[in-house]
Order: C-alpha cells, then structure tokens, then sequence
C-alpha cells in the first residue's frame, strides 16, 4: 500500500513551492498572534521558529489554499492545537 497517493504527492510539491514563496512575503514573516492578536507569551518568538497554519485543516485542496493560510510561531502553532476555543474565538480554526 502506498504511504502517499500520487494525487498528494503533486500537491505536496506544490506545497513546498508555495511554501517558500509565503515566506519570502515580508508580511509572512512573523506570528499572526504575536503580533496581530497581541497574544504575548515568555515562549513565543514572533519572527523565528515560523510555521504555516491551515486555518480550516490541510485535507484535500485546503493543503494549498493560501487564503486560509497564517503563520504562526511554534508555540502558539501548538498553542491553537491545545486551545481551541481561543483559536475559534480569533479565527485562526474554522474546523
């Protein structure tokens, strides 16, 4: 059995390209909720450790959909996994 599908295998390439370029945006470049939402924490790092978060998941087509894109610093990455009310309260999980 396959651990990929070829259909995700190409989307994933596409990701990666789509990946790079959201994160040469220097509006890209720091954490939605350091920095938008005023959500200070000790161990967030607003500009450094910065991931893509999908707001309504990464299933199918949502993988590449950048509109529903954010970056987030790791912690707060972890934080709106741990903490989904808040998250929903400050639209960064839809699902």
């Amino acid at each position: 059995m396959k651990k990929v599908s070829d259909k995700r295998k190409v989307q994933l390439i596409e990701y990666k390209q789509l990946k790079k370029e959201w994160f040469e945006d220097e509006n890209n470049q720091f954490c939605y909720a350091c920095c938008t939402l005023k959500h200070y924490h000790p161990d967030a790092t607003p500009t450094r450790n910065l991931c893509i978060h999908h707001t309504f998941g990464r299933e199918n087509k949502l993988l590449n959909d950048t509109s529903k894109w954010k970056t987030l610093c790791f912690f707060h990455n972890n934080f709106v996994e741990t903490s989904t009310n808040w998250a929903r309260e400050n639209g960064l999980k839809f699902k």
